[in-house]
């Protein structure tokens, strides 16, 4: 088990909100299992994911990575950089560049002149708008790291935000993992 904070700025979060992930076992494939959260009276018995907060003035790049993945943050702009396929049995490891940004669309909102955008359809009014100048700095980011789960958390401005998480696996199976997020462990 690992217990995450999570991040406060995001979803106007302003009182302590935790992640609590555990790997869940031995379940069928298209099946289920029930798991069920009691109170614990010592929460320091799960372990808390490391934080490490990551300065805009350091050129260094962050990484994350576990068995089949490794993703690339650039130093001075913290975004998304590269990301990396791990060699397999059969497979060289592979590498994609990526240029990480926000972008969005609005909705076609034109009853007159053609099927408007709504609960089972999306029309885009146009191209794609980019949320983030290419230059802006990140507001904060945030790596966490432990036993099943590393993730860097990314703060653009109050109302963008983007986590990359990857999971950390026994084997070399896909494994189920579990994540609740509630106000309170207790």
């Amino acid at each position: 088990m690992q217990i995450n904070a999570w991040p406060q700025g995001i979803d106007n979060a302003t009182n302590p909100f935790f992640e609590l992930f555990f790997e869940a076992k031995d379940i069928a494939p298209l099946g289920y299992s029930t798991y069920f959260l009691a109170g614990a009276t010592a929460v320091d018995i799960i372990p808390r994911g490391k934080e490490t907060i990551v300065q805009s003035t350091d050129a260094t790049p962050t990484t994350i990575e576990n068995q089949f993945l490794q993703l690339q943050f650039a130093g001075t702009s913290g975004r998304l950089s590269g990301v990396t396929l791990k060699s397999t049995k059969n497979q060289k490891p592979q590498s994609l560049r990526v240029d990480q940004d926000l972008m969005e669309y609005n909705s076609y909102s034109d009853p007159d002149n053609g099927q408007t955008s709504g609960g089972y359809i999306f029309n885009p009014d146009g191209s794609a708008a980019s949320l983030l100048a290419a230059s802006q700095p990140m507001k904060s980011m945030k790596v966490v790291t432990g036993p099943l789960v590393q993730e860097v958390i990314q703060v653009f401005d109050a109302t963008h935000a983007q986590i990359f998480r990857l999971f950390n696996s026994s084997d070399d199976t896909a494994s189920n993992f579990i994540q609740v997020r509630g106000k309170k462990v207790t």
